[in-house]
């Protein structure tokens, strides 16, 4: 308890320490960063989990990150096609959410800011919604106690965990392939999807929504997978296979290349790498090198997830540094 508030009075003072810096403080810094956005709703953001903001909120960065820096789409980034006396960012948003087009799309346009979408094609699979969803939304419909695959689990806190070996599901859910995920789907309640109010945080862009996104000048898009799987804990054939379906589908969806992919929870293996390269990913993007030679390849990018809990100078900070 004393240490969330130790952390809770530090973010504090660091959001009123760098909201009360000037113009420029900001214009003195160089470099680049990809920022990681994921979904976007009215109110709320963090009621299930830490991967939304709020619309006002994301308009109060796109505001300011404008006006202090260089904000590039993501194939100038990649080209390196941006200007070296500014400090220059990129906007992505994973996980092809409806609210990136009802929400994040008009901001865009408005302040003319460009963006890329890495979407999930498991649309294509029959499935409406990514498992992590599933999970974090229906946990608050379902029983204190369910069984999965011959496995216990009972709520702690606002999570399922394995009773014998004190792992949280979810975490379990990274190291299984999607077999195991759609059995946890069963077992956890869909009773969310019948609440209005909820649809924001969980549902998917169709392939007509795609279309209508890859339609505006502001708004580039790349695969974020097929079943969202983690890369790094399913066979290489699997993620092959994951990569492949997902760029088939948003191509002939949108009947342009799709040359980008976000690996699904930064998660991935060199030789990952080298099969998104022999199907066609001219480039590739985790939340972080993994490994020592990633430094000096030219086919990865890295990328910092955005903090939902941070004022947007400080979030602007954070970028500059590389962490939190």
């Amino acid at each position: 308890m004393l240490q969330k508030v130790i952390y809770r009075l530090r973010r504090e003072w660091r959001d009123r320490y760098y909201a009360a810096r000037k113009a420029s403080y900001w214009s003195q810094f160089r470099g680049s960063r990809v920022l990681i956005h994921h979904g976007v709703v009215a109110e709320n953001p963090t009621a299930f989990n830490a991967r939304f903001v709020r619309i006002k909120d994301l308009e109060a960065q796109l505001i300011f990150f404008k006006r202090n820096f260089h904000i590039a789409t993501l194939t100038d980034f990649v080209e390196r096609n941006y200007p070296q006396d500014r400090y220059t960012l990129v906007l992505t948003f994973d996980d092809g959410y409806k609210n990136n087009l009802s929400h994040v799309l008009p901001l865009l346009e408005k302040h003319k800011v460009p963006a890329c979408f890495f979407a999930t094609s498991i649309l294509s699979a029959g499935q409406d919604i990514l498992w992590a969803d599933h999970l974090d939304l229906g946990f608050r419909f379902s029983p204190e106690k369910i069984t999965i695959d011959g496995r216990d689990y009972e709520k702690s806190g606002r999570q399922y965990i394995d009773r014998d070996s004190g792992t949280p599901l979810k975490e379990q859910c990274k190291e299984e392939d999607f077999a195991f995920k759609q059995e946890m789907m069963k077992s956890v309640s869909a009773g969310f999807k019948d609440l209005p109010e909820l649809r924001d945080y969980w549902q998917l862009m169709s392939a007509e929504d795609l279309r209508l996104l890859n339609k505006s000048d502001y708004a580039e898009v790349g695969s974020h997978g097929h079943f969202h799987n983690n890369y790094a804990n399913v066979k290489a054939s699997e993620a092959r296979e994951d990569m492949r379906m997902s760029k088939e589908y948003l191509e002939e969806v949108m009947q342009t290349s799709v040359d980008f992919l976000a690996y699904p929870d930064g998660s991935y293996t060199r030789e990952v790498v080298a099969l998104g390269e022999e199907l066609g990913y001219q480039y590739q993007f985790s939340t972080g090198h993994l490994f020592e030679e990633d430094e000096l390849d030219d086919r990865l990018r890295s990328r910092l997830g955005i903090n939902p809990f941070i004022g947007v100078e400080h979030q602007a900070k954070a970028m500059i540094d590389g962490h939190y």
